[in-house]
């Protein structure tokens, strides 16, 4: 097993056999002298369901459940289960589970957030079968405990893995399905280390050669599989409209006339009537931090980090001062009293653009509140802050993407998406696709309740397709929008894109290095027109922890077949040395 997935690796992703086994293998086993996980004692991270809890789906589900059904016992085609947020997606999902492990057959589900496991492992002890053994994977579950989970799927005592990425290179035995919840979701993307397999892709292979079916779930699907849906290599199974009798929220698009301050008196009266109320609103920024940069009003220049050429952010510490950070390498230094660049300490250092910390602070101002906040920086109480809001002692959340991602509050009756254009303006192919996901996911959290939800979307550009497709709940119509213009201009899904990247710290030996390798690939492919080269060129971050970055993009149009590994590992050879990094990426999520 680990040999053919190695295999695979290394072939689809362009990688060392050595890195593609390193991957494969996500535990260290000991042969021989071996060291069990837990001896003599239980292992915290596998857990027994009771079944105690079951949820009736309605005729919906049932269709969107048997279309599953009947692809399993016929095709094996993979499925995406596409419906809304709050549709019961999940629920559905787990009942056709619970079938499988009847059948003496495994299931692997993969979830896009280590905060998002205790929801869904209630839900897997409540919902699948008495008796089922259930094991939890992710970056938290310590050593031994994998061990011990690895050992009991060798042998055959799991009915189900519930995890985050790496999970997918499990050996369940019997294994009837995986399962990817949000699989839009960038998480299920490997950036570093080599091989930077995708999960989905991984998946497909695995149920093609272990006589499983591979099923996606999602309101907003990449557009991958969308693609692979009109084609009819993926079957869809719809659900239409919400579970029970909650309906879709209204959304509100409405122009951002002041971008350095969303936190506006329309805002406020928003989120107080809500409170006011007895509801509960989510406020969704993807900006963390107190203020994103700080601005000379002499010069006009920001502070920026002096390893990365990028301005840094603002952040108010534990004990009340403040600091200067870098979201790219972690430089942090004190607030400067004269500009870095000009000298000038004439007037105070300007404060830039808002982040969660600082909405955080106002919107407790105004309303005489106290708010959460879920953002990178406090990820590591993600559970605390989750049943805190649960529970309904605090009214408000303030959060960047993580908020997002699956979160189930049925009180949450207002949304507030304060600067929509953040992941828009970004320099890639994919901005708009991710931009818009983001927002039907985040829009998703409001109504799931007995009470209907309102989402106030901020915006500098109303008029933008993205938003009457929001607005409408038109989601068809932007995906078949983006992929026509994708196919014009041959971007994925309908070809496949390397990046390779080079650092160094001598910027022009960098540059000759970058343009040695993009000559050698664009000399080694005169005899074909499948290969595109484009660039050398200087990254859009073009300095990152004290090192250039130039890159090369390569577009191959046989999208169905791999990469030329051969041409690509002698290009890179050809300049590879101590003093230059290289980064080879396949199918990158981002460009920049």
């Amino acid at each position: 097993y680990i040999g053919a997935v190695a295999g695979f690796l290394s072939s689809q992703y362009i990688a060392t056999w050595a890195q593609s086994v390193q991957t494969a293998l996500p535990v260290r086993l000991f042969l021989g002298n071996r060291r069990p996980g837990f001896p003599g004692r239980a292992n915290p991270w596998i857990h027994t369901a009771q079944g105690r809890n079951k949820i009736d789906l309605s005729i919906a589900q049932q269709g969107a459940w048997q279309s599953i059904r009947d692809s399993y016992g016929t095709t094996k085609k993979p499925v995406y289960l596409w419906g809304p947020t709050g549709s019961g997606k999940s629920f559905v999902l787990l009942k056709f589970m619970s079938e499988l492990i009847a059948q003496g057959k495994g299931s692997i589900y993969l979830v896009p957030e280590i905060a998002l496991t205790p929801q869904f492992a209630r839900m897997f002890a409540e919902q699948l079968p008495d008796g089922a053994r259930i094991a939890i994977w992710s970056s938290k579950t310590p050593e031994a405990a994998k061990r011990g989970i690895y050992e009991a799927l060798l042998a055959g005592t799991i009915d189900a893995v519930l995890g985050t990425r790496s999970a997918i290179f499990l050996p369940m035995k019997d294994l009837g399905a995986i399962i990817i919840d949000e699989e839009q979701d960038s998480s299920f993307k490997q950036e570093t280390p080599s091989p930077a397999y995708h999960a989905r892709d991984v998946a497909l292979w695995r149920v093609g050669h272990q006589s499983a079916i591979a099923i996606f779930a999602s309101a907003t699907p990449s557009l991958e599989c969308y693609s692979m849906m009109q084609e009819n290599i993926m079957l869809k199974a719809k659900i239409a409209g919400r579970y029970g009798n909650a309906g879709m929220p209204t959304i509100r698009v409405t122009k951002l006339y002041r971008p350095q301050h969303p936190v506006n008196r329309d805002v406020i009266d928003a989120i107080k009537e809500t409170v006011e109320a007895g509801g509960q609103a989510l406020v969704f920024h993807n900006r963390r931090g107190f203020v994103r940069t700080l601005c000379c009003q002499a010069c006009g220049k920001y502070v920026d980090c002096t390893r990365c050429d990028l301005p840094l952010t603002l952040h108010n510490t534990d004990d009340g001062s403040k600091r200067l950070k870098c979201h790219h390498c972690g430089l942090r230094k004190n607030v400067p009293t004269a500009c870095p660049d000009c000298g000038s300490a004439k007037s105070p250092l300007a404060e830039r653009g808002m982040g969660t910390q600082k909405i955080a602070r106002e919107i407790e101002a105004f309303l005489n509140i106290k708010t959460l906040r879920l953002d990178k920086d406090t990820t590591g109480d993600a559970q605390a802050i989750y049943r805190d809001f649960e529970s309904g002692a605090y009214k408000v959340l303030i959060g960047t993407k993580i908020i997002t991602k699956g979160w189930h509050f049925p009180a949450v009756t207002l949304v507030v998406v304060l600067d929509a254009d953040t992941e828009m303006m970004l320099p890639d192919f994919r901005a708009c696709e991710r931009a818009f996901q983001t927002l039907v996911q985040v829009a998703g959290r409001a109504g799931r309740g007995a009470h209907p939800g309102t989402v106030i979307v901020q915006t500098r550009q109303p008029q933008h397709p993205i938003f009457a497709s929001l607005a409408a709940n038109d989601w068809e119509a932007f995906y078949a929008q983006e992929a026509a213009l994708r196919k014009q201009v041959r971007l994925p899904p309908f070809a496949r894109i390397v990046s390779i990247e080079l650092t160094g710290k001598d910027e022009q030996g960098l540059q000759e290095a970058a343009d040695t390798c993009a000559a050698h690939i664009n000399a080694g492919n005169i005899f074909t027109q499948d290969l595109e080269v484009m660039g050398a060129s200087a990254g859009f971050y073009h300095r990152i922890q004290g090192r250039f970055r130039q890159q090369i993009i390569l577009r191959w149009t046989q999208a169905a077949l791999p990469f030329p590994k051969t041409l690509i590992w002698e290009a890179i050879g050809k300049v590879k040395n101590s003093r230059i990094r290289i980064k080879l990426h396949p199918d990158p999520y981002d460009l920049f």
